[in-house]
């Protein structure tokens, strides 16, 4: 699949996603296209069972989110 531009998805490089995110999100998020980092250590929250409930389902149970720390997402991203 091409995208209007004629470049292809599959050969879309870092640089491209974060221009096609800018141009998806620059109305919504002043920070829409660059680069982010995570937190250092360890993240979570809790909020309804998503995974296994429909979102406002009002059976899902509150469970906690773990979040990886930036460093696990780069490697992540690497492999």
């Amino acid at each position: 699949m091409n995208s209007t531009s004629g470049r292809s998805w599959e050969k879309s490089d870092y640089d491209h996603l974060k221009a096609v995110h800018k141009a998806l999100f620059a109305d919504v998020y002043e920070w829409a296209g660059q680069e982010r980092t995570g937190p250092l250590s360890q993240m979570s929250k809790s909020g309804p069972d998503v995974v296994n409930f429909a979102p406002g389902d009002p059976n899902a149970p509150m469970v906690n989110y773990g979040y990886y720390p930036a460093p696990a997402i780069a490697d992540a991203a690497n492999l």
